[in-house]
């Protein structure tokens, strides 16, 4: 072997060790995790506030303020599922428990509506008549909350349809609910 072949072989050899390296730096680099360089960061301590109060539930827990704060008060307490808030913004028609309840932002206003079923329920108490459990919905000036009294019946049932929205045509009748009252 040559002088000018074991220096070129030399040279290769060194070459791919050097590429190696780098790369072998470059994906540390990239996938290990580094010290943040923003001073004083603390991931789970910031503060996010919200410009307004907003209604949420933490479990089984309806609270309002401007953040997500689990030490905020308690304003109803329950198995909660639908829900809408007023169109002010002040109260939440929410059930709980299977009772259709206004509650006020402040946690003063707490008025029990209705008792309220699922349309779908077995066994179905035929005759028995019961508020639904969805589709409730507030007047623009958030004074009153319309309900849906309905009957259940034996199958088949006459049935409308608007999108997903299905009822009993022969026995839904829409009641007003005034809230201040």
């Amino acid at each position: 072997m040559t002088l000018a072949r074991f220096i070129k072989s030399l040279a290769v050899g060194v070459g791919v060790i050097i590429v190696a390296v780098v790369g072998w730096v470059a994906y540390l680099w990239f996938n290990l995790e580094r010290p943040s360089n923003i001073l004083h960061f603390h991931p789970g301590a910031f503060q996010a506030k919200a410009d307004a109060r907003f209604f949420y539930s933490m479990g089984e827990e309806l609270k309002n303020s401007d953040s997500l704060n689990p030490n905020a008060p308690t304003l109803l307490r329950g198995e909660l599922s639908s829900f809408l808030v007023s169109p002010d913004g002040a109260e939440i028609a929410i059930v709980a428990n299977g009772v259709l309840t206004v509650v006020g932002r402040d946690g003063t206003l707490v008025r029990e509506v209705t008792h309220v079923d699922p349309r779908v329920r077995e066994p179905k108490p035929i005759g028995q008549h019961y508020y639904h459990d969805d589709d409730f919905q507030w007047t623009r000036d958030s004074k009153a909350l319309y309900v849906i009294r309905d009957e259940y019946t034996e199958s088949p049932q006459v049935f409308t349809c608007t999108g997903s929205n299905c009822g009993n045509v022969d026995k839904e009748e829409l009641w007003r609910y005034d809230v201040q009252a």
